[in-house]
């Protein structure tokens, strides 16, 4: 398991998952998780293909990401 690695890396992360992915929620879940500086974003209505799907929430949730940092 790549936990113990993932737990250690010090940068901000964001992981974008859609609310109609059942196969990839939850392992997003569990990856925002593992990582200290992690902000999950679930786009609500899009699949796996998030970015094509809603691109307009994508986007809001990328860009909100990015000024922060």
């Amino acid at each position: 398991t790549l936990a113990p690695e993932l737990a250690k890396l010090d940068l901000p992360a964001l992981v974008v998952a859609g609310s109609e992915d059942h196969e990839s929620l939850e392992p997003c879940r569990e990856l925002a998780a593992l990582l200290p500086n992690a902000h999950l974003e679930v786009i609500e209505g899009a699949g796996h293909v998030v970015n094509l799907a809603n691109p307009s929430a994508f986007n809001q949730a990328l860009t909100a990401f990015l000024e922060k940092l």
